[in-house]
């Protein structure tokens, strides 16, 4: 069963001869604890579709059915609870708030919600992250594939059916990228999530059950990895 669906999907930039369509008419179909990789060169699109998936941005036309749900016949403010509560984010910059300690970072989602945290499900949150020694530290105090990790866990904090990743090991050298695909593979079949991961490395897009390879705004190829690098099922 799927939990995203892409109708017609098009964003364009600019006007006339300049106009660009960062993604063009596309559709597309992603099933519930699926773990997908897109890939394409730069300006391809590939990020324009994240975003577009998580509601971050309006399309041109067509629409996102995230859980039954067309996100762009949605209020604004509609749209932002879903991505609170169904939606977790990773990106390539780390954007961990400076102030605040990894354990405050992570929970952050949580009391934005109003909600209060559940220490049993934080304390395993740091356990899966290989973090517990680090939680009381300022990002500051922190490598950059510490603070990726963080930002893992603060987009799981809120328990989301679906994670959001863009170039997420892209500031981190390969040892720590494969550490960190493999920390998000193991979160998607440990709590049952979709992810969606955004990346130019095809050592990363291997890990991946499928393949979505885009350019120009349109899909390529869509391809099912039966690759040996997958992590157990």
């Amino acid at each position: 069963m799927d939990i995203i669906t892409v109708k017609d999907l098009t964003k364009k930039y600019g006007k006339d001869d300049f106009e660009i369509h960062a993604v063009d008419h596309m559709n597309l179909q992603i099933d519930k604890r699926e773990i997908v990789a897109i890939t394409g060169t730069s300006g391809s699109g590939k990020s324009t579709l994240l975003h577009l998936l998580g509601g971050v941005i309006e399309p041109t036309s067509g629409d996102v059915i995230l859980d039954g749900e067309k996100l762009y016949e949605l209020k604004d403010e509609e749209r932002s609870a879903i991505r609170r509560r169904k939606i977790g984010f990773v990106f390539q910059s780390y954007n961990l708030i400076p102030i605040l300690t990894a354990e405050e970072n992570i929970i952050s989602p949580i009391l934005l919600d109003k909600k209060k945290p559940d220490p049993e499900y934080i304390d395993e949150l740091f356990d899966m992250l290989g973090m517990e020694k680090w939680r009381n530290h300022l990002p500051n105090q922190l490598s950059g594939g510490q603070q990726q990790r963080v930002a893992i866990g603060r987009a799981l904090a809120n328990r989301p059916r679906l994670i959001l990743a863009d170039e997420p090991t892209g500031n981190l050298d390969h040892t720590q990228a494969m550490e960190i695909m493999k920390i998000l593979i193991q979160s998607a079949k440990k709590y049952q999530q979709t992810l969606v991961i955004v990346t130019h490395d095809m050592d990363l897009a291997k890990m991946c059950q499928r393949i979505i390879s885009i350019q120009d705004g349109k899909i390529l190829s869509d391809v099912t990895n039966e690759s040996t690098l997958l992590l157990d099922k």
